[in-house]
């Protein structure tokens, strides 16, 4: 069973490259990788509001911001994100005193109209019923935590620098760079974002090194199920058999899985269904009786 799911959990990988690797033809490297970590702090309901921001905020825009401080990252994500002024409640939703909510709002405005920024529009946000870990103006924030960290490098330029010396490195990068982010949002970005785009980098560039390492840590990735699809597809397949998931590549298999069979009632295209068919006994498979018990 693990062995399927890591199978198919190698497969979303490459999907998930192939994505890259076709932004990167039209877009640079760093724009793909803001975009893709902008779509990963959406989640599901706010994913078109996250690339509405990234549409109107270009990296450069965004990096010069962040070298000039912390309260202009903030600022001109929030303020293109139309969030400015800051609400007293969403300015505690993101852990933001009234002194940086106000540092932020000043910042934001200049910035905005120096760079001619547009805004976007008020109702592309989703804010009801969202947890608050999960509210947009959290998200941005810790997206703005992410870029000032980065603004000596970079943001690809920092992502590609740190060491992928151990299976949790991305996770501890992320959360030291914004503790708003979570334990569980940072090993998404890892899964989602980082491995697939740097696997995409590694092969644009001829990167063999890179290329090989980003596979090593895709086998040894953390992971959890932490999210409904996997939960889900994890009853479905195991029912109430006890099946641990300790790696980010299995979780990915139950997604895979998930997606592209149970939801979409594909019972007999699923690589789950042919491994229990391939160990069923040959007369429960065939449909017929069960041999009569010999006589004592």
């Amino acid at each position: 069973m693990h062995d399927v799911l890591r199978r198919e959990g190698w497969k979303r990988l490459v999907d998930k490259q192939l994505g890259f690797a076709q932004a990167m033809e039209a877009i640079p490297p760093g724009e793909a990788l803001k975009r893709g970590l902008l779509d990963s702090l959406g989640f599901t309901r706010n994913r078109v509001g996250m690339e509405a921001v990234a549409d109107r905020a270009p990296l450069v825009a965004l990096e010069q911001a962040a070298a000039a401080g912390l309260a202009e990252a903030r600022g001109m994500l929030l303020s293109i994100a139309g969030f400015l002024p800051l609400a007293p409640a969403h300015a505690m939703l993101a852990d933001l005193t009234p002194a940086d909510a106000a540092a932020a709002e000043q910042a934001g405005a200049d910035l905005t109209r120096d760079w001619r920024l547009d805004q976007v529009e008020g109702g592309v946000w989703v804010l009801n019923r969202v947890r608050p870990a999960n509210h947009p103006v959290r998200r941005l924030a810790a997206f703005a935590d992410i870029l000032r960290v980065a603004a000596t490098d970079g943001l690809l330029g920092t992502m590609l620098a740190i060491p992928v010396d151990r299976p949790d490195a991305w996770r501890r990068w992320l959360l030291a760079a914004s503790p708003r982010l979570g334990r569980s949002r940072a090993d998404q970005i890892a899964v989602n974002v980082l491995a697939p785009f740097f696997a995409a980098f590694a092969n644009s560039g001829g990167d063999d090194d890179l290329a090989e390492r980003i596979g090593e840590l895709w086998e040894r990735l953390p992971g959890t199920i932490d999210d409904r699809v996997a939960r889900e597809t994890h009853a479905q397949i195991c029912g109430n058999a006890p099946l641990p998931i300790r790696l980010a590549i299995e979780v990915q298999g139950l997604h895979r899985i998930g997606r592209e069979g149970c939801r979409l009632l594909r019972c007999f295209d699923c690589p789950i269904a042919l491994l229990a068919a391939t160990h069923e006994p040959d007369s429960r498979r065939l449909g017929l009786p069960k041999a009569p018990l010999p006589a004592e």
